[in-house]
């Protein structure tokens, strides 16, 4: 039966597009019901989810499942974690791609944006973040060269940056947003072939200054302490680094493979 799998971390679990407690949406349920032939949708993200985690636990899933269509969104934890290695994700994700393509699956991700842009930061954090961002989305702009990845490069919709599709922790997308997305997902299907009917825009409900303090208390400051474990040393590093002139430490440089296969990068 055709079906929609959708891999990857909280971006693409529907954080920040919730409909009841641990229950979210996303930019996923709204493609999947602009697919009318596409009959059953599996959404096997996970928040949290790395790289590794994709490339083996949930593609194993999809391989079994054998859908029409998988799309992935990955690497905004890997970009966080103080053992970042930008060669091991493109090896892991190449590998998914091919193994995905093997069984007659037609394979889309999207890039990353650039989180300075919508999170105010201290500077070496941002200097951390631009560079690690930007060794994520060479290995896309690898894997759509090399491989036949389908790519909806977010880095040219300049209106993502907008305040209003975003959620109040300012990582994820909101209701807005999501359904932006399966938009932006929605034409780069159609431009390959498959039948995809215009995106249903729900309204969203407003949060009060009042609702997103007490989530940023009860959410986001768990978050970050937790986060700091593998930040602060990156940070501590970092600017012993930057001292000395010393940057392939704490941003590892990515330099793109040769070409080994046909294939077009393809621009939302």
């Amino acid at each position: 039966m055709s079906s929609l799998v959708v891999m990857g971390d909280s971006a693409a679990t529907g954080i920040g597009d919730p409909v009841g407690e641990g229950i979210y949406k996303g930019w996923g349920h709204y493609l999947f019901k602009a697919l009318p032939k596409v009959k059953e949708y599996h959404n096997l993200s996970r928040p949290g989810a790395r790289v590794n985690e994709m490339a083996t636990v949930q593609l194993e899933i999809a391989l079994e499942i054998k859908p029409k269509i998988a799309i992935f969104i990955i690497g905004g934890n890997d970009v966080l974690r103080n053992n970042f290695n930008p060669t091991n994700m493109y090896r892991e994700l190449a590998e998914s791609i091919e193994r995905l393509r093997e069984v007659g699956v037609d394979v889309y991700a999207m890039n990353l944006h650039d989180p300075t842009r919508v999170i105010p930061l201290p500077r070496v954090l941002k200097k951390v973040l631009t560079r690690r961002v930007e060794a994520v989305n060479k290995i896309y702009d690898a894997l759509s060269h090399n491989y036949e990845l389908r790519l909806l490069n977010i880095t040219q919709v300049e209106e993502v940056y907008d305040k209003s599709l975003w959620h109040i922790d300012r990582m994820h997308p909101n209701k807005i947003g999501h359904q932006k997305l399966a938009t932006l997902f929605a034409e780069l299907l159609r431009r390959n072939g498959h039948k995809c009917l215009p995106i249903y825009v729900e309204p969203a409900k407003v949060i009060s200054k009042i609702d997103g303090l007490k989530w940023l208390l009860r959410n986001a400051t768990p978050w970050f302490a937790k986060r700091s474990v593998d930040l602060l040393p990156v940070i501590v590093l970092l600017t012993i680094c930057e001292l000395f002139g010393i940057t392939d430490r704490i941003a590892p440089k990515f330099e793109i493979p040769r070409q080994t296969h046909d294939s077009t990068q393809l621009i939302a």
